[in-house]
């Protein structure tokens, strides 16, 4: 069995479009998986920074409390600076309960008390948050800031406020440094499931493409092809199918084959075509028949031995087959010595009548050139007869049920035999009704002869004898010749216009 190989191909592979969706698809989790932790961190880190901003702030209005209400600006001023020495801490500031400032150390906003609530977002009861832009004129750039407001309650009363600053561009620098991890990680997962995504595509993509080899070298007519891996899944078993479907299709080539052998391969393509339709019946053609037997041939198998008889007999109906083969003709049948060649049916051909006896002049030539061989192995020569006939007859499947074969029948077809019989070793005899037909006349040359009177046909039939075809096609003739005698299969184009034929004859 032949074993497939997978291929390379220049358009776009399954290995990639796979490896591409799994790519697409681990990047669109990663995408959303970074932007989710990347908000989570960024929500997180505010959090912590307003918790921490809150507890500040609460502890300097706890701890001002009592300096507040003793108006001690010292304490105060003390408690502030303290403050102000955490690192985290740029600025802090004590007003008084109508927002006059009282002490302050670092950075504070610009606006009144007043304005910073109206601007603040309240987190809680007691706890405002005021986001706002530092001018640093000894750095000459800004920075963004928070502070944190908390009123400094006694008894539910409000004495004062306390503000403590925070720099938030730490804050948006650590979410800065968290995204470029997570998307660095991002990144680096990305690359690497693209190598496992191709590897693993591969791998899963290497049967299909063992099915698109085998399926290629099938229509190239290699059926004995056969899928050599066993999978236990849906790929498994699309292979076991195509095994199967290889398997018949070798069959029904083995078939056309050995069918081709018995019936013309014409008549066995039409019978594999409609299978499972085939009838007893026919239908009206215009086709033309030849008949072409062997002069002397009872004397013959009674001088010969039977082997030699069957290869005098396999050698002439060579020679007449491959003659038919190259002017479009099918062999009917092979009755004892005689070679029945039918053209027009079952395949339309426009030119039957040319054809027919263009054939039966290759097959007379044929003979010559054979018989030159076979008087040098000193066998007796071959003499052929021929007779040819045109008309309309009955072309179908005929005989019974169980035995049925294709051939043509009709009047045209009996008087194609007589004329046969008539004719000498060497001749092609046909009848003045297709000698006188406008696809014929012109064409060939051709003598007349008697009219006879042949057995079942009332009135005498004149005749004629081929002599040859006109110059325009004896080329093509003569290197159709040379291709069967030199074994060559290809047939020669011989296929010439009407138009480019020799004036037509006038027929006398």
């Amino acid at each position: 069995m032949t074993k497939t190989q997978p291929t390379n191909t220049k358009q776009t592979s399954i290995v990639s479009k796979m490896a591409l969706c799994i790519i697409v698809l681990i990047t669109a989790g990663m995408s959303i998986l970074g932007v989710f932790i990347t908000s989570y961190q960024t929500q997180l880190l505010q959090s912590q920074m307003k918790e921490f901003g809150n507890t500040v702030v609460q502890q300097l209005a706890e701890i001002s409390m009592e300096p507040v209400l003793s108006k001690d600006a010292l304490g105060l001023r003390v408690i502030v600076n303290k403050i102000t020495k955490n690192k985290t801490v740029i600025g802090a500031a004590i007003y008084s309960d109508a927002g006059e400032k009282l002490v302050h150390s670092g950075y504070l906003p610009k606006q009144d008390l007043l304005e910073i609530y109206d601007s603040a977002q309240q987190l809680s009861e007691n706890h405002y948050q005021f986001e706002w832009v530092r001018e640093d004129e000894k750095r000459h750039h800004s920075s963004d800031t928070i502070s944190f407001i908390s009123p400094i309650k006694y008894r539910e009363i409000t004495t004062g406020h306390a503000l403590v600053s925070f720099n938030y561009h730490n804050l948006k620098q650590a979410t800065i440094h968290s995204i470029k991890i997570i998307a660095i990680t991002t990144t680096l997962l990305i690359l690497v499931t693209a190598l496992i995504a191709f590897a693993i595509s591969r791998r899963m993509a290497k049967p299909i493409h063992d099915l698109m080899e085998a399926t290629k070298l099938m229509g190239e007519g290699n059926f004995d092809v056969q899928l050599a891996e066993r999978r236990n899944d849906e790929i498994g078993e699309l292979m076991k199918t195509f095994n199967n479907m290889g398997r018949g299709l070798l069959e029904k080539s083995q078939v056309e084959h050995v069918l081709s052998q018995f019936v013309s391969s014409d008549v066995a393509d039409e019978m594999l075509q409609n299978i499972t339709s085939v009838e007893l019946g026919g239908k009206k053609v215009t086709a033309t028949v030849l008949f072409a037997d062997i002069v002397g041939f009872t004397q013959m198998s009674e001088e010969l031995p039977p082997e030699d008889v069957a290869k005098m007999l396999n050698e002439c109906f060579s020679y007449i087959g491959k003659a038919a083969y190259y002017y479009r003709g099918t062999i009917d049948k092979f009755m004892g010595d005689c070679a029945m060649v039918v053209f027009g049916a079952p395949n339309f051909d426009v030119e039957h009548r040319f054809h027919a006896i263009a054939c039966a002049l290759m097959i007379q030539k044929l003979a010559v050139e054979v018989n030159k061989k076979r008087q040098q192995e000193s066998k007796p020569p071959i003499n052929l007869r021929i007779g040819v006939n045109s008309g309309e007859m009955l072309a179908g499947n005929l005989g019974s049920m169980d035995r049925m074969q294709y051939t043509v029948v009709g009047d045209a077809v009996n008087l194609a035999s007589r004329l046969a019989t008539v004719a000498q070793g060497g001749e092609i005899i046909i009848a003045e009704s297709l000698f006188s037909h406008s696809d014929v006349l012109g064409r060939i040359t051709a003598e007349p002869k008697e009219a006879i009177q042949l057995r079942g046909i009332k009135h005498p039939v004149t005749t004629y004898q081929v002599k040859s075809i006109a110059s325009i096609y004896q080329s093509i003739l003569e290197n159709n010749i040379q291709k069967v005698l030199s074994n060559e299969s290809q047939p020669l184009n011989i296929s010439v216009s009407k138009d480019q034929s020799l004036p037509r004859q006038k027929h006398s």
